[in-house]
């Protein structure tokens, strides 16, 4: 991961050498070229995808709207170096562009994409959460992408497993259990505690520590620097400490996040909470759990709001289709039936609020019991402060996977930890200090 990373800055940094080399970059379309009626709109345009079997999908239900954009989509190994490349050298790049949150801080900052809320594009960005401006807003201010949704996250439970050991699996109940929203973990901890000692360590709270560490780096104290200051003692040491005493107490099941036993064990019941996003429902449970309709719930979350994954569409400056290109994004990420057709294929939330009051999402989720989501999701939305990316995340992301794998290994304290930690980063990164 970090030479990976090391190539990507490399390679951004080729731009200011190779800017001159002939690189083309069209000019930008009209305000009236961005106003015609959907059925003028005539060409191709090339949209770059790590998803394509479901993203055709939506392909298909934008050409009923606009049946004259042919969007040939292409798949793509090697995403984010490609896309790097591609910009550097100022060809090669699609028309559209799609940035996933955790590699989206390089991209963005490149300079090398339209910003889509000046002119003649004027995307309201007063309409997305302060965390989704901040994640895709270059250093000139400019939004450089629309996110094509908003990923709240949650406490996904297994019913059967609440009800035998809290007494209850209403998700209001369950959540005041686990103190959700209440700003500290100790009562998801008294919760761990008694299920241990009631299923007499047959039931974990949570998979293993990587689950509630990638929760906690989400949340609001989440951030490992401020600046070019480091902040994992002040951060991520309490974090460390947190997962130690989880660990020492054997409140989770040591499953290793994405591994195949991790998998396996959505259908086994011996696991009560699994930290989630809204594509849980669809991309974990119901591919991991089968015959899973019924068993599982949702509810709020410890200390506070967070959301994991997603993605935004950017227009590189040098594509010569930016009329078509913003013609799809904006279909997809602001349109009624564009929400629609996501939320159809991937599960996914738009990113304005009010569309949540729409019967689609809250139609009775059977993997969920019958739980109505728009609105539950909707209350989960407010307070959300991701950290802000930064191109470094990748290098600093990176240590502190590596001294978390000691505590969930046994071969480092909480502060060995965060010691070795701030070590690694230092290596790499030697303009930040402590």
């Amino acid at each position: 991961m970090i030479k990976r990373f090391g190539l990507m800055l490399a390679v951004l940094g080729l731009s200011a050498v190779l800017g001159g080399c002939g690189a083309f970059t069209s000019a930008g379309p009209t305000f009236e070229d961005l106003n015609k009626a959907k059925d003028q709109y005539r060409g191709e345009i090339v949209f770059w995808s790590w998803d394509v079997e479901h993203e055709k999908n939506i392909i298909a239900d934008f050409n009923k709207e606009y049946p004259n954009i042919k969007v040939k989509i292409i798949p793509v190994q090697d995403y984010q170096n490609k896309l790097l490349i591609a910009l550097a050298t100022g060809s090669g790049a699609p028309d559209v562009v799609q940035l996933e949150e955790n590699s989206a801080a390089v991209p963005v900052q490149s300079g090398k994409f339209v910003d889509l809320s000046a002119q003649p594009y004027h995307f309201d960005k007063s309409t997305l959460p302060e965390f989704l401006i901040k994640r895709y807003s270059d250093k000139k201010g400019g939004l450089v992408g629309i996110p094509n949704s908003i990923n709240p996250a949650g406490m996904y439970y297994r019913r059967d497993l609440a009800k035998k050991y809290l007494g209850t699996d209403d998700p209001d109940e369950v959540g005041k259990l686990i103190g959700a929203g209440g700003g500290t973990w100790d009562k998801f901890l008294e919760v761990g505690r008694k299920l241990k000692a009631d299923s007499k360590g047959e039931i974990s709270l949570i998979p293993g520590l990587v689950d509630l560490y990638n929760m906690m780096s989400k949340q609001p104290k989440g951030a490992w620097h401020d600046g070019n200051k480091l902040l994992i003692k002040q951060n991520i040491l309490p974090e460390f400490k947190l997962l130690e005493q989880v660990r020492k107490e054997g409140l989770d099941a040591k499953l290793q996040q994405w591994s195949p036993s991790w998998n396996q064990s959505y259908s086994q019941g011996k696991v009560l909470f699994y930290p989630g996003a809204t594509w849980f429902k669809d991309f974990m449970i119901s591919m991991n759990d089968k015959d899973g309709n019924g068993r599982w719930g949702v509810t709020g979350n410890p200390v506070a709001n967070w959301a994991w994954g997603g993605s935004a569409e950017c227009i590189p400056t040098q594509s010569r289709h930016k009329d078509l290109a913003f013609q799809f994004i904006k279909w997809w990420t602001t349109s009624e039936n564009g929400g629609k057709s996501f939320f159809k294929h991937v599960g996914a939330l738009p990113f304005n609020l009010n569309e949540l009051e729409n019967p689609v999402y809250n139609q009775p989720e059977p993997v969920l019991g019958g739980q109505i989501l728009g609105k539950f999701w909707k209350e989960h939305i407010p307070g959300i402060q991701v950290p802000v990316q930064d191109p470094n995340d990748g290098i600093a992301t990176d240590a502190i996977n590596q001294a978390l794998s000691k505590i969930h290994n046994g071969s480092a304290t909480a502060e060995q930890a965060a010691d070795e930690a701030v070590a690694a980063i230092l290596a790499k990164l030697p303009d930040y200090h402590e």
